[in-house]
């Protein structure tokens, strides 16, 4: 089980182009693992706000290789915080299990989403970066090989999903040796990060996170 702590914001429509290039500088070269493209599956809980359920990187998997079910479970919906001015976001606090299927069976996607379809076919296009924070309360970029003790993922994600609805997420995932580590590195990593990039503003009302998103976007097609 990993716990974190995250703050994620949604927008309709395309990743705008000067969003895009803001993230993408920074202090060390693009990797090139730090662009992703695949596609989840995600099980839609109809007004569950609090669980995620979700089919990871189906559609780019490697011959025979396994499946990965993940599981998220909201612990706590910390409030709403305040970054740099202009950037506010509500803070929740996540715990994930990942379950791997046999490379060698059927693939846990074949047998989940055999005709249900409460499975929901999520594209996705991402952009990474990891930071490190240090004992001494200091945000270093790592490269995304590199795991440390403490610090905080930030991904840029185009989202596609079925009916043609395009979407972008701008979220951060802090992880860390304890609970009030995990909060701090977040804090840290997030105040650090819109200083550098000048990305412009994020409000409240856009934070909340992918299984609160899969309920408005699958209500938008439920009226379409």
């Amino acid at each position: 089980m990993l716990p974190t702590v995250e703050v994620r914001w949604f927008y309709k429509g395309d990743i705008p182009e000067t969003t895009l290039q803001r993230f993408r500088s920074g202090e060390l070269p693009q990797e090139k693992e730090a662009v992703e493209e695949r596609k989840d599956l995600y099980l839609y809980l109809p007004g569950y706000p609090r669980l995620g359920i979700k089919l990871r990187g189906t559609s780019i998997r490697r011959q025979n290789s396994a499946d990965q079910l993940e599981i998220k479970q909201r612990q706590l919906e910390g409030g709403i915080v305040t970054f740099v001015p202009g950037v506010t976001g509500r803070l929740e606090r996540w715990s994930k299990w990942a379950f791997h299927g046999e490379a060698s069976g059927p693939q846990l996607s074949t047998i989940l989403t055999a005709k249900d379809e409460a499975w929901v076919s999520v594209g996705k296009v991402r952009y990474m970066r990891r930071y490190k924070v240090t004992g001494d309360k200091k945000v270093l970029a790592v490269p995304l090989n590199d795991w440390p003790d403490n610090g905080c993922n930030v991904e840029l994600t185009k989202v596609i999903v079925p009916g043609g609805q395009v979407w972008w997420t701008l979220g951060f995932e802090a992880f860390g040796e304890s609970d009030l580590a995990i909060e701090a590195n977040l804090m840290l990593t997030a105040n650090y990060f819109f200083a550098g990039t000048d990305m412009g503003m994020f409000e409240e009302k856009d934070s909340y996170g992918y299984p609160s998103w899969l309920n408005v976007v699958m209500a938008h097609e439920v009226k379409r």
